[in-house]
């Protein structure tokens, strides 16, 4: 059984012009929900440290602010600048078009929370 919506019948937003999104999308809860909506209908796959569309939705917009997994909630309401928002846009990008794990797009992963610098193999 498949776990992401048929292509044919998603309703992605993902080929709309970055002018469009950042019209509409603020704050990092609303990039955090955009991401995770895209990577849901893209049926990517997991397994670099994440096991789910929220969870690597969360380690993209994150470490695209690079801030730490362990923030404020209150940080979700913060409205990103349009630099920030344009590297979240980026990357959401990049990693469902390529399907590049996503610690290699972001040049770092985690390891029992231990930081862990990655040179690209791709």
């Amino acid at each position: 059984m498949s776990t992401h919506l048929n292509a044919e019948y998603s309703h992605s937003t993902l080929s709309l012009p970055e002018s469009a999104l950042m019209s509409d999308l603020f704050t990092l809860r609303d990039y955090l929900r955009w991401v995770s909506s895209e990577f849901y209908l893209a049926g990517l796959h997991y397994g670099h440290g994440t096991d789910s569309a929220w969870d690597e939705a969360v380690a993209l917009c994150l470490g695209a602010l690079h801030l730490p997994w362990n923030i404020d909630p209150g940080v979700l309401e913060a409205r990103l600048l349009p630099v920030e928002r344009q590297r979240i846009i980026a990357l959401a990008r990049e990693r469902i078009t390529t399907r590049r794990p996503l610690p290699y797009l972001l040049g770092e992963s985690f390891l029992l929370a231990t930081r862990l610098a990655l040179m690209s193999v791709y």
